[in-house]
C-alpha cells in the first residue's frame, strides 16, 4: 500500500487469504426478492473468512428505494442494490466512478469534429444558397421593373 501512496497509484483493497472464518454474520427473514450477499458468491476455500467478513450484514436488493426501506428497518445491516448503489445507516454511496478510456475520449473527440465539419458545410451551403436567393430576388426585381416601365 505505501507504494500506492508513494507513487500516487490511486486507491486499492486487498483481500487477504485464510482470513479466519467467522460465520456469526446476521440472519433471519428478508424481504421478498432480497438475498443475503454472502450466498450469492462463491469463492475459493482460502478467501471465504475474508469475503464473509467484508460481506456480513450485506443485503442485495433490487433497488434503491427497497434498500432504503430494508435499512430503516433494520439499521444494522447495509444493503446494495443491483445498479451498485449502497445504503447504510444514515448514508448512501452510489453514482458511477466509471472513467472514459482514453479511447473512448478520442473517439467522442473525433465524433465531434466529424459533426462541427458537418455544420460547417451544411452552413456553408446555406450561406450559398442565401447567395442565390439574394441574386434571384434582385434579378426578379429588375425583371418586375422592366415589365411595369414597359407597361407605361
Amino acid at each position: 500500500m505505501r507504494v500506492r501512496v508513494e507513487s500516487d497509484g490511486g486507491r486499492a483493497t486487498i483481500v487477504l487469504g485464510d482470513w479466519p472464518a467467522d460465520r456469526g454474520h446476521p440472519s433471519g427473514p428478508l424481504p421478498d426478492g432480497a438475498a443475503w450477499a454472502v450466498d450469492l458468491v462463491d469463492v475459493p476455500a482460502r478467501l471465504r473468512g475474508a469475503v464473509a467478513a467484508m460481506l456480513s450484514g450485506v443485503v442485495v436488493v433490487a433497488d434503491l428505494a427497497s434498500g432504503l426501506d430494508l435499512v430503516a428497518g433494520r439499521p444494522d445491516l447495509r444493503a446494495v442494490t443491483t445498479d451498485g448503489d449502497l445504503v447504510g445507516s444514515g448514508w448512501v454511496s452510489g453514482g458511477s466512478d466509471r472513467k472514459p478510456s482514453t479511447l473512448e475520449i478520442s473517439s467522442e473527440i473525433d465524433r465531434a469534429r466529424a459533426e462541427l465539419a458537418a455544420a460547417k458545410a451544411t452552413a456553408s451551403e446555406n450561406e450559398e444558397l442565401a447567395e442565390i436567393d439574394r441574386k434571384v430576388a434582385a434579378q426578379t426585381i429588375l425583371l418586375l421593373q422592366s415589365l411595369n416601365s414597359g407597361r407605361r
